[in-house]
């Protein structure tokens, strides 16, 4: 859904090569504008507005019939259609970094447009995914509407091919459908999306219910290093020895909405989802705990919305064979605390000198507040003995199920950590 949004707003534009970089809402864009070459030496330019307004015009599209456009997507031809006129890339070649690294290959993409005075109608698409929208041309602006019809979510996986191997092996099942606002040139935008039936098969995950899981540890060299931990292993911290106060400070920092999602969260990924198109980056990143632990056991920590796809592949199927519990265990058990220190049995420990189920509440809020950037907080925090007292304040306060007078007396109380005997060394396979 994130792509699929991604791809709207550069579709509305395929001719439009020298289309600046969206930028954040209330920030002036620099002029939109459209370089039209005429023979060899006589070109003009002409705002965005002004280009559409000319392609779509009776006499600009027969004009254009049958003509071609070099853009940074490939070479787009222009057909006059009755209702309108047609531009149409083939072979199509897209590569947005914020999507994902790979360049993405297409046979065709197509957009049509049509105009009655002002508004501006029409569809884009690609394989068979169609998006339809409605705009009205300013002066030097587009404003509308879009919506990409109900579709099934294995059709939105396809655009990506390659960029996404689980698709060899997975099974999707599920339809989505989603509407929203656009404008441009500023990139502003709103979105809702409605997924229906969302399954996974095919993964594997299943053999994570039990036994040992490999996991990668990132140590103080920076180097990352694969380790077991499972059941019966010294590292393991099973569920009823993890206490009742960090797993609650977990789920408040990390994911409030983790015991009624299904492996994502809509509300936080259209969230994550403005955010990132606007600043044409992936700035949020919207991860239930869910995709959290798909990341740490089978991807890399790319911030793209591929990964993101393929995260929550493994976060659906991991909802309907692990279930909640098992999940929280296994993230609470792998999760990077710091340099070399993974685990809720470690983080306890190195910076605290105790165990997860003895911990304070304070302490677990603390905890929960640095997962976001725990390397960080031991450099900011632990090894200075400054810990960020707002930030674990609002860990506290999002916490639920806590005894009356608990909260007031947590943040009444001082932090202070274990001293730090030795830097944490290297984590190996056991």
């Amino acid at each position: 859904m994130r792509a699929v949004a991604a791809l709207v707003c550069g579709a509305l534009l395929l001719a439009c090569a020298d289309r600046p970089a969206a930028l954040p809402a209330g920030v002036n864009a620099a002029p939109w504008t459209v370089r039209i070459a005429f023979w060899h030496r006589f070109s003009v330019s002409l705002s965005g507005p002004g280009a559409l307004r000319v392609a779509t015009a009776p006499l600009g599209a027969r004009l254009l019939d049958g003509h071609a456009l070099d853009t940074r997507w490939g070479r787009v031809g222009v057909a006059r259609v009755t209702d309108g006129v047609t531009l149409r890339c083939a072979p199509c070649a897209i590569h947005v970094p914020a999507i994902g690294t790979d360049t993405l290959h297409f046979a065709v993409v197509e957009l049509h447009l049509n105009r009655q005075g002002q508004a501006l109608t029409g569809w884009f698409q690609i394989k068979q995914v169609v998006l339809r929208f409605k705009g009205e041309l300013g002066a030097i602006a587009l404003g509308g509407d879009f919506e990409l019809v109900d579709t099934p979510i294995s059709d939105i996986y396809a655009l990506f091919g390659a960029a996404i191997p689980e698709l060899q092996a997975a099974t999707i099942g599920g339809r989505v459908a989603a509407s929203g606002t656009f404008r441009l040139p500023d990139g502003a935008q709103t979105l809702a999306a409605q997924v229906r039936g969302f399954e996974v098969g095919g993964l594997g995950t299943e053999r994570l219910a039990y036994g040992p899981v490999v996991h990668a540890c990132v140590g103080a060299d920076g180097m990352a290093r694969l380790r077991a931990i499972g059941e019966g292993g010294r590292d393991w911290v099973a569920p009823k020895a993890m206490g009742r106060l960090l797993p609650r400070a977990v789920v408040a920092s990390e994911d409030s909405r983790y015991f009624k999602h299904p492996g994502y969260d809509l509300l936080e990924a259209r969230a994550a989802l403005l955010v990132n198109l606007v600043a044409q980056d992936a700035r949020r990143g919207g991860s239930t705990i869910t995709q959290q632990l798909a990341r740490t056991l089978f991807l890399d920590q790319e911030r793209t919305v591929v990964r993101k796809l393929r995260e929550t592949l493994y976060a659906v199927e991991m909802e309907q064979t692990l279930g909640k519990q098992r999940i929280l265990a296994l993230y609470l058990n792998t999760v990077d605390w710091g340099p070399g220190i993974c685990g809720a049995g470690e983080a306890a420990h190195t910076y605290f000198a105790t165990t997860p189920a003895t911990l304070r509440l304070e302490q677990a809020a603390w905890l929960a507040g640095i997962l976001r950037n725990p390397h960080l907080a031991w450099h900011k925090e632990y090894v200075s003995g400054r810990p960020r007292m707002q930030r674990l304040a609002w860990v506290v306060r999002r916490m639920r199920g806590l005894r009356r007078g608990e909260r007031t007396a947590a943040l009444r109380r001082p932090l202070r950590f274990q001293a730090m005997a030795v830097k944490p060394g290297k984590r190996s396979l056991d």
